[in-house]
């Protein structure tokens, strides 16, 4: 018989606590947190944190890891850890929180198994990309150290903005310049850092991790890309140049033809011919025509995060971001994440946003006929329904 949870050692205020966190009720969390310590367990060793990872929970974990919810805590009595439950649950973005957070993905459990064992093995595939293709900030210090006779130094003021690169789960191309243009810090001292990346791509390759030694790859062909434009040795107008040949959409259908032909190209340098995933990666794209499906951006979030996460439907039209739910207030059909991102698209989609609009109130007109139907059908079947209890009668 299973044993149930007494909790004596809790107090009332404490019970609540967990109990809106399992419910998933912000609000009286928030109203709850400075009464209770974060970290406090349940009978088996349970913590807010865990409970939320669990759930999937994403506004609920980043609330908890701000008020200071330990990331690694090994108080559950199997030593099952957050990253570990996130990973249970099938959250790909709660896996990438908790990671960026400082979970360490190498802990094991009492059966020796660690969150990427354990997402294999219940099919949390998306997860285990993500985790087994994550960069810790000590693996990007790690080169701010002299290493043996190698007198080349990775200055300390780069690691953060450049860890922030390398862990990016968006390799839209668009973002990675509007990352670069935030943080041109990285293209002042470009030569280390492109060394960085390179030397990571290797290492990454030996150690037999293909997909991230292709992700280091693509994100260091579109630093040197911003580097070399904005130093002018290529396009015009330099970073902002960049940008605006990235989204110009073609004539006919609006289809980002240079972001396409960058992606294609950032492949075709990649230095480890025989890797067996660039091999499919090329195969693939080999047979699709420029505008065809699928994408080079499509393909490659693919093999790098997973089958879901090539799932473009909640993205900004510009840069990829997921959850961007501001929609064009004239079409309604295309989203974005910012007006920036609004701003730097409108050259494209201003061609085809009159036709959209025309779709969209289509496709608003289809919705209430649709609705009438299904009214009218449920209206006639219960009128079907009261005609036969009155024979029955």
């Amino acid at each position: 018989m299973k044993a149930v949870k007494t909790n004596d050692h809790l107090s009332e205020i404490e019970k609540a606590f967990f109990l809106n966190v399992k419910n998933g009720n912000l609000s009286a969390v928030k109203e709850l947190i400075s009464q209770v310590n974060v970290d406090v367990t349940e009978e088996d060793g349970m913590t807010a944190l865990m409970y939320a990872s669990y759930k999937g929970n994403e506004e609920m974990i980043e609330y908890l890891l701000l008020h200071g919810a330990n990331v690694n805590s090994d108080a559950h009595k199997d030593l099952y850890t957050p990253l570990m439950f996130a990973t249970l649950s099938g959250s790909a973005d709660s896996v990438r929180l908790l990671l960026e957070a400082g979970a360490k993905s190498d802990t094991i459990n009492k059966i020796n198994r660690t969150a990427s064992q354990l997402g294999a093995f219940t099919g949390r595939h998306d997860c285990v990309s993500i985790i087994n293709n994550f960069v810790q900030l000590e693996d990007i210090e790690y080169y701010t150290r002299k290493q043996g006779l190698d007198e080349f130094i990775l200055k300390e003021h780069l690691v953060k903005p450049l860890h922030k690169y390398v862990i990016t789960p968006n390799l839209n191309p668009v973002k990675l310049v509007l990352y670069v243009k935030e943080n041109t810090v990285l293209l002042a001292d470009y030569t280390s850092v492109d060394k960085v990346l390179t030397m990571f791509c290797q290492k990454s390759f030996k150690n037999v991790n293909e997909v991230l030694a292709i992700k280091t790859h693509i994100l260091n062909f579109f630093l040197k890309k911003c580097y070399l434009w904005d130093q002018g040795t290529e396009g015009k107008n330099g970073i902002n140049g960049l940008l605006k040949y990235l989204v110009k959409g073609r004539s006919s259908d609006g289809f980002a033809i240079g972001t396409e032909t960058l992606l294609r190209d950032s492949l075709k340098s990649f230095p480890y011919a025989s890797s067996n995933v660039f091999q499919q990666l090329i195969k693939t794209l080999s047979s699709v025509p420029m505008g065809g499906s699928p994408s080079a951006i499509a393909a490659i979030t693919q093999s790098i995060n997973g089958l879901q996460s090539a799932d473009f439907t909640e993205c900004c039209s510009c840069c990829g971001n997921r959850r961007s739910f501001n929609k064009c207030s004239s079409c309604k059909m295309v989203k974005y994440c910012n007006q920036s991102c609004q701003k730097l698209h409108w050259g494209t989609h201003k061609k085809f946003c009159e036709r959209l609009k025309e779709e969209f109130l289509l496709l608003q007109q289809q919705k209430v006929i649709d609705k009438e139907r299904e009214e009218n059908r449920v209206l006639q079947k219960n009128k079907e329904l009261q005609t036969q209890e009155n024979v029955e009668t």
